[in-house]
């Protein structure tokens, strides 16, 4: 049963298949912020796979914040899925360093060295090229 805003329920604020509406029922911040409640409340619900899916959301909605990268990161990290975790903490990266948040950016590193090797020099390289 729908509600205002074409909202089915209050769990799902993303644009995936798992329920039928769209993501303009609210803008900005209060967007953002029941989008990542959702994410996260999915995550802590142990539904990983919808999880990702609000994170993809956000990530579509808000494509330069790092956050989103890492979080998902962080979610296939758990699974297992070392070449999407690693795809996903590498473009937090790149993100913070173009903010000039080179220690945050740094900080990934580790995380790439776990998932991907090749991921981490790249961002290595990329962290000595910046002044």
């Amino acid at each position: 049963m729908a509600v205002a805003g074409g909202r089915k329920n209050n769990d799902c604020y993303c644009s995936c298949h798992c329920h039928s509406y769209s993501l303009t029922y609210s803008r900005g911040a209060e967007r953002r912020n029941e989008m990542l409640a959702a994410a996260r409340r999915a995550y802590w619900n142990h539904d990983l796979p919808l999880s990702i899916r609000h994170y993809q959301a956000l990530i579509q909605a808000f494509p330069n914040d790092p956050d989103y990268f890492g979080e998902v990161g962080n979610i296939y990290f758990e699974q297992g899925r070392n070449e999407q975790a690693a795809q996903a903490y590498y473009e937090a990266a790149l993100l913070l360093l173009a903010r000039g948040q080179r220690t945050r950016a740094g900080e990934m590193v580790e995380l790439l060295q776990k998932t991907s090797p090749s991921h981490a020099e790249s961002l290595l390289e990329r962290l000595q090229g910046t002044p």
